[in-house]
């Protein structure tokens, strides 16, 4: 997932954060331990071609990336 550090969609990606990334693994790996369902949604995400289809800052999920986070964890419930 790309963190931008500009305002503007669709310019230039100055900085990628890792944290999202580093999140998941250690989330998956508490789920492990715990014997517990792990859903990646980060996974979900990081399929996306272009993500600005799916945020309006460049991070944060706007509607449309709801939903494809929604479509993600519905297939669990």
């Amino acid at each position: 997932m790309e963190e931008r550090c500009n305002p503007w969609r669709n310019k230039d990606v100055y900085f990628y954060n890792e944290r999202p990334k580093n999140y998941s693994a250690i989330f998956h790996e508490v789920a492990k331990e715990a014997e517990a369902e792990f859903i990646d949604t980060y996974a979900t995400v990081e399929k996306v071609k272009d993500w600005n289809v799916y945020t309006d800052d460049g991070l944060h999920p706007n509607s449309e990336g709801h939903k494809l986070i929604f479509e993600a964890l519905k297939e669990h419930f």
